[in-house]
């Protein structure tokens, strides 16, 4: 079985209770909520570990998933969870925009079914930043063995 990802709902506004069926609908999902950015990046800067991902809805002009996510690779830099934004109707424009600033996953919200896409892209974002993790690290031991070696070889022949 897979491990719970715990899932920070930042700003969600009207969408709270996509988020909160999201948390109730699937054992391996656990969610928190924050009313804004401010309260959100307070809780990540005393606990980096945490959360394993990060949801904003995108309703202009009342939300700004972007900003959000640019507001938190500010006071965070890398150490920010993966991003995914919730999209509302009618904001299809900010998917571009999302993808441009960098952020890990778009979902557009579709009132039928929102918790289950909104579960998957989380999952699937989730799963990636994982991986990646594991491929760097695997990456760095390679270095490492391969610096310890040459390091070796080098200081062997000098003495």
């Amino acid at each position: 079985m897979q491990s719970t990802i715990r899932v920070l709902g930042v700003d969600i506004g009207d969408r709270t209770r996509a988020i909160e069926t999201l948390g109730a609908s699937h054992d391996d999902i656990s969610v928190s909520l924050e009313p804004d950015a401010r309260s959100a990046i307070s809780s990540l800067e005393s606990d980096r570990d945490r959360y394993d991902c990060l949801v904003s809805v995108h309703a202009p002009p009342e939300s700004d998933a972007v900003e959000q996510y640019r507001r938190f690779k500010r006071r965070l830099a890398a150490r920010v969870p993966p991003f995914v934004v919730f999209a509302e109707t009618g904001a299809e424009g900010a998917a571009i925009e999302a993808m441009n600033a960098g952020v890990d996953g778009y979902v557009r919200a579709e009132a039928p079914g929102d918790a289950e896409r909104l579960h998957d892209r989380i999952r699937a974002t989730v799963d990636q930043r994982e991986a990646e993790v594991w491929r760097l690290r695997r990456r760095h031991d390679r270095l490492e063995t391969f610096r310890s070696v040459v390091s070796h070889d080098l200081r062997t022949p000098l003495s």
